[in-house]
């Protein structure tokens, strides 16, 4: 009984051995076949790579990107005028798939006046680049002493193109207007301005909006004492639409700065700053 036991264990034993045996050549034998299939798949495309990335499909041209919707004061030819001076200064012809291109393509994009930042890029077949751009916004007008020029200025302080607000004069109309400012700019167009009265005319523009509408401002000057960094001071004085004067003060902005609520307290009160009290210099004083 022993021994019939033993042979059946015995039996057992090589069965489970030739079962594991087969499972390992079926393992090894796909594994073969998945490693000739790669190779032959990788010696195909080898041979075939440079005819297939220089054809049409995978081919790089102004016609391949596509960027966010301009809004009215951004050039439609920013793509065009983006890889003409791009392409300028390239010396071989690239195709999509080509990493260091697309991050020398969205250099490029970061590099134009009217685009704040590059905020993604995507390839799609077939020869697509799609661009996520942030465009620079005009928040006011600088207004120069004796000069008809308005110089559009984004919230950051630097100087934008005003090629499209010259065309469109009305446009100047709806922006702030800051008065004051004698200095011009140094750089080139998408450069700050460079002169601490525009920064921070600029940052109180923003402070005040979206609510400079509803207070009804409409320029806003800037008055600059001292000659050096130790004593100058930045005093602004705000101007309705009807001509009535606020005294805000000096900039920068406090952390517990109350001033534009005090603004927003009048309107809520009076209905229009032009309808509220007035000091003896015939304008509002904020504190």
């Amino acid at each position: 009984m022993q021994r019939a036991e033993f042979r059946e264990q015995v039996e057992f034993s090589e069965q489970s051995h030739f079962t594991l045996y087969s499972a390992l050549s079926t393992l090894i034998s796909a594994l073969c076949l998945l490693l000739v299939v790669t190779g032959i798949t990788y010696s195909g495309w080898h041979r075939v790579r440079q005819r297939v990335l220089q054809s049409e499909e995978y081919h790089f041209s102004a016609a391949s990107v596509h960027v966010t919707e301009t809004p009215p004061w951004v050039p439609e030819t920013i793509v065009n005028d983006v890889i003409a001076d791009f392409n300028a200064v390239r010396v071989s012809q690239e195709t999509l798939i080509d990493q260091e291109l697309l991050r020398e393509l969205a250099g490029a994009f970061r590099a134009y006046h009217w685009v704040e930042s590059v905020d993604h890029v995507r390839v799609s077949f077939p020869a697509t680049v799609t661009m996520d751009l942030t465009y620079r916004t005009p928040i006011c007008m600088i207004l120069r002493p004796n000069l008809q020029d308005a110089y559009a200025v984004d919230r950051h302080g630097v100087w934008l193109s005003s090629d499209y607000f010259t065309r469109n004069a009305d446009e100047v109309n709806r922006y702030i207007k800051v008065l004051g400012v004698v200095s011009t700019p140094t750089g080139n167009i998408g450069d700050p301005w460079d002169d601490p009265a525009v920064e921070l005319a600029t940052v109180l523009v923003d402070h005040l909006s979206p609510d400079s509408g509803f207070l009804g401002i409409a320029s806003i000057r800037v008055e600059k004492s001292g000659n050096n960094r130790y004593n100058t001071r930045y005093d602004f004085f705000l101007t309705t639409s009807r001509g009535t004067e606020i005294h805000w003060g000096e900039m920068p902005l406090k952390p517990d700065d109350t001033r534009k609520e005090q603004l927003l307290t009048l309107v809520r009160q009076y209905g229009s700053p032009d309808n509220a009290p007035r000091n003896a210099n015939n304008r509002i004083e904020l504190q």
